[in-house]
This record gives C-alpha cells, structure tokens and sequence, in this order.
C-alpha cells in the first residue's frame, strides 16, 4: 500500500491482516522523523546495493521469502494441504 503519512496505512494493515496471510515490508528511507512502522532498512538497501543485477537481488529476495512462507504454512497445517 503506498499513500501519504498519516493516512491510516498501518491500521489498515493491520486490519487486512486479521483476514487474509499478509507479510508486511516497509522499504521507505527513514529519512527525519521515526517512520511507524519502523523501516526494514536491510531488506531496503539490499534491494537497491548498487551495482550488480537488481532483477537477481529481487529473484533471490522472492524465493527465500517463499521458501520461508512455505515452511511457516507446512509447520502450522502440517501434511493436511498439499505445499508442493
């Protein structure tokens, strides 16, 4: 979700959330202020390192990211759905 402050992102979220699998990424530049929620600052600058190829720092971000939701959902439901 991308609006201005102080516009009820996070509650929102928050309430998006409560129904439906979310996984919360704050990337913004913290840049003044104490930005809420707190900025993912290291998933931010290894997104935009310079140098090398972006398109394989967002491949490898997305499969751990799944490979992690994966075991997560395998660990809470166990064998009752297939996660293939």
């Amino acid at each position: 979700m991308i609006q201005s402050s102080g516009t009820g992102k996070s509650r929102a979220m928050h309430e998006v959330a409560a129904q439906i699998f979310t996984i919360p990424i704050n990337i913004r530049e913290s840049s003044g202020g104490a930005p809420y929620p707190d900025t993912d600052a290291e998933l931010r600058d290894f997104l935009i390192f310079p140098g090398g190829d972006l398109q394989i720092r967002y491949l490898c971000f997305l499969c751990t990211l799944f490979q992690k939701v994966r075991e997560a959902v395998k660990s809470l439901v166990g064998d009752k759905i297939s996660v293939r």
